[in-house]
Protein backbone atom coordinates (compact mmCIF):
# COMPACT_ATOMS: atom_id res chain seq x y z
CA UNK A 1 0.00 0.00 0.00
CA UNK A 2 1.49 3.40 -0.88
CA UNK A 3 1.63 6.02 1.47
CA UNK A 4 1.11 9.76 0.67
CA UNK A 5 4.63 10.41 2.13
CA UNK A 6 6.09 8.01 0.63
CA UNK A 7 4.74 9.29 -2.82
CA UNK A 8 5.68 12.61 -2.22
CA UNK A 9 9.34 11.96 -1.26
CA UNK A 10 10.86 -13.00 -21.60
CA UNK A 11 9.01 -12.14 -24.68
CA UNK A 12 10.00 -9.07 -27.15
CA UNK A 13 8.05 -6.54 -26.49
CA UNK A 14 5.77 -5.40 -28.88
CA UNK A 15 5.51 -2.20 -30.20
CA UNK A 16 3.17 0.59 -28.82
CA UNK A 17 0.38 2.27 -31.17
CA UNK A 18 -0.05 6.18 -31.07
CA UNK A 19 -2.41 8.94 -31.69
CA UNK A 20 -1.48 12.47 -31.51
CA UNK A 21 -3.01 15.69 -32.08
CA UNK A 22 -2.63 18.51 -34.24
CA UNK A 23 0.49 20.72 -32.97
CA UNK A 24 0.59 17.76 -30.12
CA UNK A 25 3.27 15.81 -28.35
CA UNK A 26 4.27 12.55 -30.26
CA UNK A 27 4.89 9.02 -28.36
CA UNK A 28 6.05 6.14 -29.85
CA UNK A 29 8.16 3.27 -29.33
CA UNK A 30 11.88 4.30 -29.83
CA UNK A 31 14.66 2.29 -30.73
CA UNK A 32 17.43 1.63 -28.44
CA UNK A 33 19.72 4.16 -27.88
CA UNK A 34 17.27 6.85 -29.71
CA UNK A 35 17.20 10.51 -28.55
CA UNK A 36 14.70 13.03 -29.13
CA UNK A 37 15.21 15.18 -31.96
CA UNK A 38 14.50 18.92 -30.16
CA UNK A 39 15.29 21.72 -32.09
CA UNK A 40 18.56 23.85 -32.19
CA UNK A 41 18.98 25.63 -28.72
CA UNK A 42 17.84 29.14 -28.71
CA UNK A 43 18.82 32.34 -26.28
CA UNK A 44 16.31 32.62 -23.70
CA UNK A 45 15.11 36.13 -24.43
CA UNK A 46 13.33 36.67 -21.25
CA UNK A 47 13.35 36.15 -17.78
CA UNK A 48 9.96 34.83 -17.54
CA UNK A 49 10.03 30.64 -16.54
CA UNK A 50 9.13 28.79 -20.23
CA UNK A 51 6.69 26.00 -19.52
CA UNK A 52 6.84 23.17 -17.76
CA UNK A 53 7.71 19.95 -19.80
CA UNK A 54 8.05 16.34 -19.85
CA UNK A 55 9.39 13.49 -21.87
CA UNK A 56 10.45 10.12 -21.32
CA UNK A 57 12.57 7.57 -23.92
CA UNK A 58 12.80 3.99 -24.04
CA UNK A 59 11.73 3.38 -20.42
CA UNK A 60 12.15 -0.43 -19.78
CA UNK A 61 11.38 -2.33 -16.37
CA UNK A 62 11.32 -5.98 -15.47
CA UNK A 63 10.01 -7.66 -12.43
CA UNK A 64 12.67 -10.87 -12.88
CA UNK A 65 12.21 -12.46 -15.73
CA UNK A 66 8.99 -10.46 -16.60
CA UNK A 67 8.99 -7.79 -18.50
CA UNK A 68 6.49 -5.09 -18.33
CA UNK A 69 7.47 -1.92 -19.75
CA UNK A 70 9.34 -2.70 -23.13
CA UNK A 71 10.76 0.50 -24.43
CA UNK A 72 8.24 3.13 -23.81
CA UNK A 73 8.70 7.02 -25.56
CA UNK A 74 6.49 9.78 -24.67
CA UNK A 75 6.61 13.09 -24.45
CA UNK A 76 3.86 16.10 -23.56
CA UNK A 77 3.81 19.68 -22.81
CA UNK A 78 1.89 22.29 -20.68
CA UNK A 79 -1.51 22.14 -20.79
CA UNK A 80 -1.64 19.06 -22.65
CA UNK A 81 -2.93 15.73 -21.38
CA UNK A 82 -1.34 11.97 -22.62
CA UNK A 83 -3.61 9.14 -22.31
CA UNK A 84 -2.39 6.22 -21.53
CA UNK A 85 -4.83 2.81 -22.01
CA UNK A 86 -3.98 -0.52 -21.72
CA UNK A 87 -5.61 -3.99 -20.37
CA UNK A 88 -5.26 -4.60 -16.23
CA UNK A 89 -1.31 -5.71 -16.32
CA UNK A 90 -0.20 -4.08 -19.12
CA UNK A 91 1.87 -1.95 -17.22
CA UNK A 92 0.11 1.81 -16.88
CA UNK A 93 0.72 1.96 -13.04
CA UNK A 94 4.51 0.71 -13.51
CA UNK A 95 4.98 3.61 -16.11
CA UNK A 96 2.95 6.14 -13.60
CA UNK A 97 5.45 4.76 -11.09
CA UNK A 98 8.48 5.40 -13.13
CA UNK A 99 7.66 8.95 -14.22
CA UNK A 100 7.05 10.04 -10.28
CA UNK A 101 10.10 8.97 -9.07
CA UNK A 102 8.74 6.04 -6.88
CA UNK A 103 10.32 2.61 -9.19
CA UNK A 104 13.59 3.26 -11.03
CA UNK A 105 13.38 2.01 -14.39
CA UNK A 106 15.85 -0.70 -15.58
CA UNK A 107 16.97 1.21 -18.51
CA UNK A 108 15.64 4.91 -20.14
CA UNK A 109 15.33 8.30 -19.85
CA UNK A 110 13.06 10.45 -18.27
CA UNK A 111 13.25 14.28 -18.74
CA UNK A 112 10.65 16.28 -16.44
CA UNK A 113 11.31 19.61 -15.89
CA UNK A 114 8.83 22.60 -13.94
CA UNK A 115 10.71 25.08 -15.90
CA UNK A 116 11.46 23.93 -19.16
CA UNK A 117 14.60 25.88 -19.25
CA UNK A 118 16.06 24.39 -15.70
CA UNK A 119 17.43 21.24 -15.91
CA UNK A 120 15.38 18.20 -15.39
CA UNK A 121 14.21 16.99 -12.03
CA UNK A 122 16.12 13.88 -10.54
CA UNK A 123 14.23 10.84 -9.30
CA UNK A 124 14.43 12.51 -5.92
CA UNK A 125 13.04 15.88 -7.20
CA UNK A 126 10.05 14.32 -9.12
CA UNK A 127 8.73 12.42 -6.02
CA UNK A 128 8.02 16.32 -4.24
CA UNK A 129 7.40 18.16 -6.83
CA UNK A 130 4.44 15.54 -8.98
CA UNK A 131 0.52 15.02 -7.69
CA UNK A 132 -0.23 11.33 -7.84
CA UNK A 133 -3.66 10.00 -7.78
CA UNK A 134 -3.75 5.82 -7.12
CA UNK A 135 -5.71 3.71 -6.42
CA UNK A 136 -3.26 2.43 -3.98
CA UNK A 137 -3.04 5.66 -2.15
CA UNK A 138 -3.42 5.75 1.60
CA UNK A 139 -4.33 7.96 4.27
CA UNK A 140 -4.33 7.71 8.36
CA UNK A 141 -7.57 6.52 8.68
CA UNK A 142 -7.52 7.93 12.48
CA UNK A 143 -7.06 11.30 11.54
CA UNK A 144 -10.31 12.78 9.48
CA UNK A 145 -10.05 14.62 5.96
CA UNK A 146 -8.84 17.58 7.13
CA UNK A 147 -6.26 16.83 9.76
CA UNK A 148 -4.30 14.41 6.75
CA UNK A 149 -4.51 17.42 4.41
CA UNK A 150 -2.91 19.76 7.13
CA UNK A 151 -0.40 17.04 8.39
CA UNK A 152 0.88 16.61 4.50
CA UNK A 153 0.58 20.31 4.13
CA UNK A 154 2.87 20.98 6.80
CA UNK A 155 5.41 18.26 5.68
CA UNK A 156 5.48 20.53 2.45
CA UNK A 157 6.09 23.85 4.51
CA UNK A 158 2.06 25.00 3.39
CA UNK A 159 -0.75 26.14 5.45
CA UNK A 160 -3.83 24.86 5.94
CA UNK A 161 -5.73 26.93 3.64
CA UNK A 162 -5.08 24.70 0.41
CA UNK A 163 -6.72 21.77 1.76
CA UNK A 164 -9.80 23.41 3.24
CA UNK A 165 -10.47 25.16 -0.32
CA UNK A 166 -9.91 21.79 -2.25
CA UNK A 167 -12.29 20.10 0.85
CA UNK A 168 -14.99 22.38 -0.12
CA UNK A 169 -14.40 21.83 -4.02
CA UNK A 170 -14.46 17.90 -3.54
CA UNK A 171 -17.26 18.48 -1.47
CA UNK A 172 -15.57 16.03 1.41
CA UNK A 173 -16.84 16.39 5.07
CA UNK A 174 -13.46 17.90 6.87
CA UNK A 175 -13.76 15.73 10.32
CA UNK A 176 -14.87 12.42 9.09
CA UNK A 177 -11.88 10.33 9.65
CA UNK A 178 -10.23 8.92 6.63
CA UNK A 179 -11.13 5.28 7.73
CA UNK A 180 -15.06 5.87 8.29
CA UNK A 181 -14.97 7.39 4.56
CA UNK A 182 -16.15 5.36 1.36
CA UNK A 183 -14.29 4.16 -1.49
CA UNK A 184 -15.51 7.17 -3.40
CA UNK A 185 -14.66 9.71 -1.26
CA UNK A 186 -11.09 8.25 -0.60
CA UNK A 187 -10.75 8.75 -4.02
CA UNK A 188 -11.99 12.73 -3.57
CA UNK A 189 -9.47 12.43 -0.91
CA UNK A 190 -6.44 11.91 -2.79
CA UNK A 191 -7.46 14.41 -5.84
CA UNK A 192 -7.42 16.89 -3.03
CA UNK A 193 -3.86 15.13 -1.82
CA UNK A 194 -2.38 15.48 -5.27
CA UNK A 195 -3.60 18.87 -5.62
CA UNK A 196 -2.62 20.04 -2.58
CA UNK A 197 0.73 22.11 -3.39
CA UNK A 198 0.06 23.15 -7.01
CA UNK A 199 2.01 20.95 -8.75
CA UNK A 200 2.74 21.51 -12.23
CA UNK A 201 2.51 17.40 -13.41
CA UNK A 202 -0.50 15.63 -12.57
CA UNK A 203 0.30 11.20 -12.96
CA UNK A 204 -3.85 10.16 -12.69
CA UNK A 205 -4.04 6.26 -12.46
CA UNK A 206 -7.50 5.41 -12.74
CA UNK A 207 -8.64 8.46 -11.31
CA UNK A 208 -12.47 8.54 -11.86
CA UNK A 209 -12.80 4.81 -10.18
CA UNK A 210 -15.02 4.54 -7.87
CA UNK A 211 -16.51 7.95 -8.22
CA UNK A 212 -20.19 9.01 -8.41
CA UNK A 213 -21.41 11.44 -11.03
CA UNK A 214 -21.14 14.25 -9.31
CA UNK A 215 -17.37 13.10 -8.29
CA UNK A 216 -16.70 12.50 -11.87
CA UNK A 217 -17.71 16.33 -12.53
CA UNK A 218 -15.91 18.19 -10.03
CA UNK A 219 -12.77 15.90 -10.16
CA UNK A 220 -12.93 16.43 -14.61
CA UNK A 221 -13.51 20.64 -14.12
CA UNK A 222 -10.41 20.32 -11.28
CA UNK A 223 -8.13 18.53 -14.57
CA UNK A 224 -9.44 21.22 -16.74
CA UNK A 225 -8.36 24.11 -14.56
CA UNK A 226 -5.17 22.21 -14.16
CA UNK A 227 -4.35 22.33 -17.59
CA UNK A 228 -5.59 25.42 -18.46
CA UNK A 229 -6.07 27.86 -15.83
CA UNK A 230 -9.32 30.13 -15.91
CA UNK A 231 -10.37 28.39 -19.10
CA UNK A 232 -12.31 25.85 -17.78
CA UNK A 233 -16.47 25.22 -18.19
CA UNK A 234 -18.45 23.21 -16.16
CA UNK A 235 -20.11 20.46 -17.62
CA UNK A 236 -22.47 18.04 -17.24
CA UNK A 237 -21.38 14.70 -16.37
CA UNK A 238 -22.58 13.36 -19.43
CA UNK A 239 -20.22 15.91 -20.90
CA UNK A 240 -16.79 15.81 -19.81
CA UNK A 241 -14.99 19.49 -18.96
CA UNK A 242 -12.59 20.49 -21.71
CA UNK A 243 -12.12 19.12 -25.46
CA UNK A 244 -13.37 15.87 -26.31
CA UNK A 245 -10.61 13.50 -26.64
CA UNK A 246 -7.16 13.36 -29.19
CA UNK A 247 -7.56 15.23 -32.23
CA UNK A 248 -7.26 12.34 -35.13
CA UNK A 249 -3.35 13.24 -36.53
CA UNK A 250 -0.21 10.78 -37.91
CA UNK A 251 1.02 8.06 -36.17
CA UNK A 252 4.52 7.49 -35.16
CA UNK A 253 5.80 4.03 -37.27
CA UNK A 254 7.38 1.26 -35.19
CA UNK A 255 11.07 2.35 -34.32
CA UNK A 256 10.39 5.67 -34.07
CA UNK A 257 11.66 8.38 -31.54
CA UNK A 258 9.89 11.15 -30.34
CA UNK A 259 9.87 14.66 -33.08
CA UNK A 260 10.12 16.85 -30.17
CA UNK A 261 12.37 16.66 -26.49
CA UNK A 262 11.61 18.63 -23.75
CA UNK A 263 9.74 22.07 -24.20
CA UNK A 264 7.46 20.38 -26.56
CA UNK A 265 4.34 22.88 -26.61
CA UNK A 266 6.71 25.83 -26.24
CA UNK A 267 7.11 26.65 -30.53
CA UNK A 268 8.95 23.39 -30.30
CA UNK A 269 12.57 25.42 -29.55
CA UNK A 270 14.67 24.17 -26.92
CA UNK A 271 15.78 27.36 -24.63
CA UNK A 272 18.83 27.77 -23.52
CA UNK A 273 20.01 27.98 -19.66
CA UNK A 274 18.23 31.10 -17.79
CA UNK A 275 19.87 34.42 -17.11
CA UNK A 276 21.48 34.80 -13.44
CA UNK A 277 18.85 37.11 -12.87
CA UNK A 278 16.15 35.58 -13.23
CA UNK A 279 13.66 36.02 -10.89
CA UNK A 280 12.26 33.32 -8.39
CA UNK A 281 9.46 31.44 -8.73
CA UNK A 282 7.06 28.92 -7.62
CA UNK A 283 6.16 26.20 -9.85
CA UNK A 284 3.02 26.78 -11.50
CA UNK A 285 2.89 30.53 -10.90
CA UNK A 286 3.79 32.54 -13.61
CA UNK A 287 5.73 35.97 -12.92
CA UNK A 288 1.88 37.67 -13.16
CA UNK A 289 0.36 35.81 -10.75
CA UNK A 290 -1.92 33.86 -13.02
CA UNK A 291 -1.32 30.10 -12.72
CA UNK A 292 0.84 28.38 -15.65
CA UNK A 293 -0.65 25.70 -17.48
CA UNK A 294 -0.34 22.67 -15.88
CA UNK A 295 0.45 19.17 -17.70
CA UNK A 296 -0.93 15.59 -17.13
CA UNK A 297 -0.56 11.49 -17.73
CA UNK A 298 -4.03 9.49 -17.18
CA UNK A 299 -3.66 6.37 -17.17
CA UNK A 300 -6.53 4.08 -17.54
CA UNK A 301 -7.99 0.66 -18.99
CA UNK A 302 -10.10 2.18 -21.67
CA UNK A 303 -9.86 5.26 -23.29
CA UNK A 304 -11.37 8.17 -21.52
CA UNK A 305 -13.17 11.53 -22.78
CA UNK A 306 -10.81 14.32 -21.62
CA UNK A 307 -10.18 17.67 -22.15
CA UNK A 308 -6.47 19.03 -24.20
CA UNK A 309 -4.98 14.99 -24.91
CA UNK A 310 -2.34 15.74 -27.11
CA UNK A 311 -1.55 11.58 -27.47
CA UNK A 312 -2.53 8.56 -26.68
CA UNK A 313 -0.29 5.95 -25.91
CA UNK A 314 -2.11 2.25 -26.20
CA UNK A 315 0.41 -0.38 -24.56
CA UNK A 316 -1.41 -3.27 -25.74
CA UNK A 317 -0.68 -2.47 -29.31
Amino acid sequence: MLRPERAAGKAPARPKSVRGGQGAAQVGQGAPGSQSAGAPSAARLYSRPMPAALSFVQVRRRFGRLAVLGGVSGAVGAGEALLVTGRNGAGKSTLLRCLAGLLAPDSGTIDFREDAAAPPLDAAARRRSVGLVAPDLAFYGELTAAENLAFFARLRGLGPERGDELLRRLELPPDRPAAAMSSGMRQRLRWAWALLHRPSLLLLDEPFQNLDAAGVEITRRLLAEHLAPGLANPAAPSEPAGIAGPTPGTCLAPGAAPATGPGIGSAGIAPGPAPATAPATTPGIAPTGIAAPGLAVVANPVPLEIGHVAASLDLDA
